[in-house]
């Protein structure tokens, strides 16, 4: 059994990218993830994605620059799984040059 099993975790960014693997490996070990990022079909995707192979998630369309955003993805964690037990603070912002 993993230590993960039933890990209430949330993970920031989880529209794709390291997010998305991150998401799906947490899953992967018996964690309830909250997958949090601003493209809701990309989240949508992927709780169906995790959900279809076994696992436990769902989401909430956050900006994480936005603190009152941010408190909001925590109290719905807690309100859909229990208190959280891992954070991956991985949203970024992707800078592009002319």
């Amino acid at each position: 059994m993993s230590n993960l099993t039933n890990a209430v975790t949330v993970v920031t960014g989880a529209s794709s990218g390291i997010g998305a693997a991150t998401a799906k490996r947490l899953a992967a070990s018996g964690a309830k993830v909250v997958l949090a990022a601003r493209n809701e079909d990309k989240l949508r995707a992927l709780v169906s994605e995790i959900t279809e192979a076994g696992g436990t998630a769902t989401y909430r369309v956050t900006d994480v620059t936005d603190r009152a955003d941010a408190k909001a993805l925590a109290a719905f964690s807690v309100e859909t799984y229990g208190p959280v037990d891992v954070l991956v603070n991985n949203a970024g912002l992707m800078l592009f040059s002319a």
